[in-house]
């Protein structure tokens, strides 16, 4: 069934304040390309809300968040607690998500399968989105016409916050990258690699 989604885009960085964010032309791409993801759901987006973390927390992970640490008194649990009650989905814009282990870069992180919808304060809820790709156009026409991933930062943000919104929601990965843990629900098929 199809239903509309407000969103609350909290903004642990020093790159953007609420008022600058919403008359940020790639903020204003992100936020299109992220209604038409979650349109494809049958969600549409409702109000965007931009909110401004304390300046405190903006200095605190102005070099990033650390998502090495997945414990409730890690970082990213930490941030996840800032989040407010209500009826919207909660995404922290990050400058970067910093990992020490693994060799990987991470883009985005969710507190867990699936959120607890409208209750805030926990160390699950919502998501961070790194926006270390967010003004990234491969040619000045880029972001411009259709989505594209690669040529696009903002289309690749919004990528990763409805990747998130998704866990959020209760959509696990069909398979792990280690292809030793897959979706739990019975009727998805599993990789045979």
């Amino acid at each position: 069934s199809a239903g509309t989604m407000d969103v609350n885009l909290n903004l642990v960085t020093n790159r953007y304040t609420a008022s600058s964010a919403g008359a940020d032309a790639s903020m204003t791409r992100m936020r299109q390309t992220l209604a038409t993801y979650l349109a494809r759901a049958g969600i549409t987006l409702g109000a965007v809300n931009f909110v401004d973390a304390d300046a405190t927390v903006k200095a605190r992970y102005a070099s990033g968040v650390s998502v090495d640490d997945l414990t409730p008194c890690g970082e990213v649990a930490t941030v996840l607690r800032l989040a407010p009650p209500g009826n919207a989905m909660t995404l922290f814009l990050v400058n970067s998500l910093v990992s020490q282990v693994g060799g990987y870069t991470v883009v985005g992180q969710d507190g867990t399968i699936p959120g607890p919808p409208s209750v805030g304060g926990t160390v699950a809820s919502g998501a961070l989105v790194s926006i270390a790709d967010l003004t990234f156009t491969l040619t000045p026409t880029s972001c411009q016409d259709a989505i594209t991933l690669s040529g696009c930062g903002a289309d690749f943000t919004a990528y990763i916050a409805a990747h998130e919104t998704g866990h959020f929601l209760g959509l696990y990965h069909v398979t792990e990258s280690l292809g030793t843990l897959f979706d739990p629900v019975k009727d998805t098929p599993t990789c045979l690699c």
